[in-house]
């Protein structure tokens, strides 16, 4: 199992003794009491006096750098299917993303007629909406692990 937190992946945060906060300056997520949230509406204690810092999000570099950590093509999709199943994959992105900011889709493309690929930064969230893609359609499902970096690969053909 590899270490998602080590300095060599994206969600390693370089810590500051200074900084109460992280926020971020593309998303405005902010990051205290170890977590990423939304905004900083739901901060508890806001209206005591805390150190802010800037800085960009582990979702948006890695959306900025072309990186993701789990990636799924979807194969033989029938033609009357595949606005379909697109809208589905972008709706799954919407869900993941209210309820964790650094739950993102980052693509979804039509890489040919009857192939979909979408790449997203959570691993976990790939392999859910897999599950969720065979259940609907009955399709066969490949979960592949990469030994050699950390990402989630799942290849799914529909019958």
């Amino acid at each position: 199992m590899a270490n998602f937190f080590n300095k060599n992946t994206p969600f390693h945060i370089e810590k500051s003794a200074k900084a109460d906060i992280l926020l971020c300056k593309e998303c405005n997520a902010a990051y205290w009491y170890k977590a990423w949230h939304h905004s900083l509406d739901d901060h508890p204690n806001l209206e005591e006096d805390r150190n802010v810092k800037m800085v960009i999000c582990p979702a948006c570099k890695m959306q900025d750098e072309g990186k993701y950590l789990g990636e799924l093509i979807l194969e033989n999709i029938p033609s009357d299917r595949n606005e379909e199943i697109k809208n589905l994959v972008a709706n799954f992105g919407d869900i993941s993303f209210k309820n964790d900011p650094m739950a993102r889709m980052i693509t979804i493309d039509e890489i040919a007629r009857g192939m979909i690929r979408a790449t997203v930064t959570q691993g976990q969230m790939i392999s859910q909406l897999a599950k969720k893609i065979k259940k609907i359609y009955k399709s066969k499902v490949n979960f592949i692990h990469s030994k050699r970096d950390a990402i989630i690969r799942i290849r799914i053909v529909f019958p």
